[in-house]
């Protein structure tokens, strides 16, 4: 649309050149051939700009959609990638308590726990974890035997609550998978009927042979 905007107006002023020109400098010459093929040049002309400029525009759309989809993309794993180097940054500091036996069971246990990092309940945990890891370790190293009781007791303590926090979490989701299966069942049921079968019906439908 633009470049039809443009060109009419361009060729209007080329053909009054060409005009002008022509009674100037070159009055015996036939008039009607220059019009014509001065229409056509511009006209090849034109066309060529406006393949070229279609295709430019065209490319700019399509880098411009793809640079936005993987932005789009990066912001969707960055919370994604994040808890996962949180839960892991976390383990590996109190790790540093791993040679007593309960900080190691309960270390065992959260590596053994489905991880959703795509879940914000569990992100949350992920976060907590790594946070509370850098304040262990700085326990850790000012303590003189370097394993003091209180500072087992207290990653003890934050691992254990962590733990019944993503029992809690997967017992929710667990839940809310469920429910959502018995409304799907109620709405295929109340469209379809109930899962029935009359006397004398097969009770294997023929595509299940």
């Amino acid at each position: 649309g633009i470049m039809l905007h443009l060109s009419i107006p361009a060729y209007l002023i080329v053909l009054a050149g060409v005009t002008l020109w022509h009674l100037l400098f070159d009055p015996s010459g036939n008039l009607a051939t220059i019009i014509a093929r001065t229409t056509f040049l511009f006209l090849a002309a034109d066309i060529a700009l406006t393949a070229i400029v279609t295709g430019a525009t065209a490319a700019v759309g399509i880098m411009t959609a793809a640079k936005a989809a993987r932005h789009t993309a990066m912001r969707a794993a960055e919370p994604t990638s994040l808890s996962a180097t949180n839960l892991e940054a976390g383990l590996q500091a109190f790790g540093r308590l791993a040679d007593d036996p309960q900080v190691a069971a309960a270390i065992a246990a959260l590596r053994r726990v489905q991880w959703d990092h795509t879940n914000r309940l569990f992100q949350d945990v992920a976060r907590d974890l790594c946070l509370a890891g850098p304040a262990i370790v700085g326990a850790i190293d000012k303590s003189p035997a370097n394993r003091d009781a209180k500072v087992v007791a207290t990653a003890v303590s934050i691992l254990r609550i962590l733990l019944r926090r993503l029992h809690e979490i997967e017992a929710a989701t667990h839940s809310a998978t469920m429910s959502q299966a018995e409304v799907m069942g109620g709405y295929i049921a109340s469209k379809y009927g109930p899962a029935v079968i009359a006397e004398g019906e097969p009770s294997v439908l023929p595509f299940d042979r």
